[in-house]
């Protein structure tokens, strides 16, 4: 199989965790119950995160408009926005609704946790398309269109 990213040729027979043996581009989901790899998180467990994780961000809203004067109530809007774009970077991966429900977001190559650049690229789609963007997460990967611009996926945390 020819890898799209790098253009190595691999083995007919494909290659034993799923990755291209030159750069180490996933080249097709795995059985991750055979071969000790994290398996994929379950759609509820990612859907009452993200749904923490959204009140959350109205919780920061609602509050800056009580408590703060009202010359300064961007902050806190602009603050709910900076938790759901870059939320997913904290602690290893893990947003505090992610945290609650033991799952984390991983590099889909390297099983890295998430990084900042990572975490702006797959919940920007979020913030603009809303609901559109988990239409995705119904495919085989259970990757949101997000997950696949930033090449992430959602993982049970052991």
């Amino acid at each position: 199989m020819k890898c799209p990213k790098c253009g190595y040729n691999n083995p007919p027979s494909g290659t034993q965790d799923g990755k291209c043996d030159e750069c180490g581009y996933l080249l097709f989901p795995i059985d991750s119950s055979n071969t000790g790899h994290s398996e994929l998180a379950s759609l509820v467990k990612r859907f009452f995160a993200q749904l923490i994780d959204s009140f959350i961000c109205i919780a920061i809203c609602i509050l800056s408009i009580i408590i703060l004067p009202e010359s300064v109530v961007r902050i806190g809007i602009y603050l709910a926005l900076f938790y759901l774009l870059f939320s997913d970077a904290i602690k290893g991966g893990q947003s505090f609704g992610k945290q609650v429900m033991q799952i984390s977001v991983v590099d889909a190559t390297s099983k890295r946790p998430c990084t900042l650049i990572k975490s702006l690229i797959r919940n920007l789609p979020l913030a603009f398309l809303g609901i559109i963007d988990w239409v995705f997460i119904f495919s085989r990967t259970r990757q949101r269109l997000g997950d696949r611009l930033a090449n992430t996926i959602v993982i049970e945390k052991k």
